[in-house]
């Protein structure tokens, strides 16, 4: 009798902690407390996990559990820990309403620009007088109240649709009574830009709490569209994924270290939450870990020559935005090879304004002094332009 009577109370505590606990995410949804972590996320391990967890609850009732992905998701930019939350919730409604021997379903698929979670099963459907209200607080649709199904608190799918909708997606729910139910939901898809600038504005927010620094490190494959035309996208693909790993086992991924694509795929962006001199050994360890290295592209080991761009808040920027242009215009100096002139003037100091003035804009610049001497230079080395004084001595 003492066993039963602890059981009893023991699932009433326990179902008291689960309504305390939805009504306390629900308030800090409601009062703007509750910010998204989000990362970049891929769809099937996601959806793995969540199976995984609710196996043991599904096999209980003898019923089928299953994952229907489209093939080449796109991945979504999301918190986890909140979008399998709401996963978790609709299985374990699918479960609690499908009678033993039925089929729970996870399915995922690619909209204009969404990615689509869809919870269906074969379970006794809603009533449609109650699809419209199904996400408000605190209201119960009253099925399979005559087989012992217990009601739970009404706030679970109000707590989910708020999910969602901090993610800027949505979320419905299809049903015929006696053949089953849907319930979808949408998540934007991963775009870099959005995700970079993101983590920016995540990033400098901190560092402006702990009064601390703010760093981003851009690593840039030299080349990198030379090795695309040879060995073709898929293989230059396997490769930035090589080297993100490489960068994942390295950063500090406590300390808030992040690693994303920017910039079509080109470069790899590392958000460490350091100064500048920190980023700089960041920066030297990461290359030459990454350049010690050779790389499988098509039949050929290859090695790689890595380009790096450094900013850091305060000292450089101020805000996620001059960050971001700060970092563009280095990376942009960097990646682009500059162009090298030749000035050809007797005299020297119109030669020494022009260089000047010249390498301020980013150009290399050679100087001669006479015709003569500029073809010599030029047998030596090839220029992109020549900015030539017409009337001179020994050659015009």
């Amino acid at each position: 009798d003492q066993q039963e009577y602890l059981k009893i109370m023991r699932d009433n505590i326990d179902r008291l902690g689960r309504i305390i606990n939805d009504l306390l995410d629900l308030s800090k949804i409601e009062a703007g407390r509750v910010t998204p972590n989000r990362c970049f996320l891929e769809v099937l391990p996601l959806v793995q996990h969540v199976v995984e967890t609710m196996r043991p609850v599904a096999d209980n009732k003898a019923l089928q559990l299953e994952i229907s992905l489209h093939p080449d998701l796109p991945g979504v930019f999301a918190d986890p820990d909140k979008v399998i939350q709401v996963l978790l919730n609709l299985v374990s409604n699918a479960i609690k309403f499908t009678p033993q021997g039925g089929r729970v379903t996870i399915a995922v698929d690619e909209l204009e620009n969404e990615v689509r979670f869809r919870v269906s099963d074969t379970g006794i459907g809603i009533d449609p007088a109650d699809l419209p209200r199904l996400f408000e607080k605190f209201h119960q649709v009253h099925r399979l109240s005559d087989q012992g199904v217990a009601h739970g608190t009404g706030l679970g799918l109000a707590i989910s649709k708020r999910l969602v909708e901090l993610h800027g997606g949505r979320i419905w729910a299809e049903s015929r009574v006696g053949t089953g139910s849907i319930f979808s939901f949408t998540l934007p898809q991963y775009h870099v830009g959005e995700v970079f600038k993101e983590y920016l504005k995540t990033g400098i927010r901190l560092a402006k709490q702990k009064h601390s620094h703010f760093s981003i490190l851009v690593l840039a494959i030299e080349e990198f569209n030379q090795l695309k035309t040879r060995y073709g996208p898929d293989a230059v693909d396997r490769l930035l994924k090589e080297i993100e790993q490489i960068i994942q086992a390295t950063v500090r991924q406590r300390a808030g270290d992040v690693v994303v694509r920017w910039q079509q795929g080109e470069t790899v962006v590392v958000l460490a939450e350091v100064s500048k001199a920190g980023s700089l050994a960041i920066a030297k360890r990461l290359k030459q870990m990454i350049e010690d290295r050779t790389y499988r592209l098509g039949h050929t080991e290859e090695r790689i020559s890595l380009l790096t761009v450094l900013v850091t808040y305060p000292d450089e920027a101020q805000d996620e935005e001059e960050l971001l242009r700060v970092a563009e215009e280095r990376l942009h100096r960097v990646t682009r090879p500059k162009r090298r002139l030749l000035v050809v003037d007797d005299e020297p100091k119109v030669r020494k304004l022009l260089k000047e003035a010249l390498e301020l804009r980013d150009f290399e610049v050679l100087t001669s002094a006479s015709g003569p001497e500029a073809l010599e230079q030029l047998k030596a080395q090839p220029v992109d332009l020549i900015l030539l004084d017409i009337l001179m001595p020994v050659m015009d």
